[in-house]
């Protein structure tokens, strides 16, 4: 069964300003990177349990919603299956914009590490 696309536009469910967007690029078919970029939440869930709390996730379409907290702040955003790349687009609040450069390193390497494994 052929999933629905969740319809995205480009951080439009965001304020441009707060909009943090990750492109991971895959060989893979698009269920199966879908399939694997799922374990990015694994990843982190595990190995980053002293900054990262409170992970909830929802499918819908070719899409991940997703929400946590990195040191006391919540961060929410959405992953998008595609055809060769796979979009990371996250809402970070302005208390966060001094972590941004480490967040993006810490949701790249795990991402790119879930993309391998398939």
């Amino acid at each position: 069964m052929r999933k629905k696309s969740c319809g995205y536009k480009k951080c439009s469910i965001f304020a441009k300003n707060n909009c943090m967007k990750i492109e991971l690029p895959h060989h893979l078919p698009k269920n199966e990177a879908f399939k694997q970029a799922e374990q990015l939440f694994v990843m982190l869930s595990g190995k980053e349990k002293t900054v990262i709390s409170n992970l909830a996730q929802r499918t819908e379409g070719d899409c991940i919603y997703f929400s946590f907290s990195f040191m006391n702040k919540n961060i929410k955003g959405r992953l998008i299956a595609e055809e060769y790349k796979v979009t990371i687009e996250l809402d970070l609040p302005l208390a966060l914009r001094m972590f941004e450069g480490l967040i993006e390193q810490k949701l790249r390497g795990y991402g790119q590490k879930a993309l391998a494994s398939g």
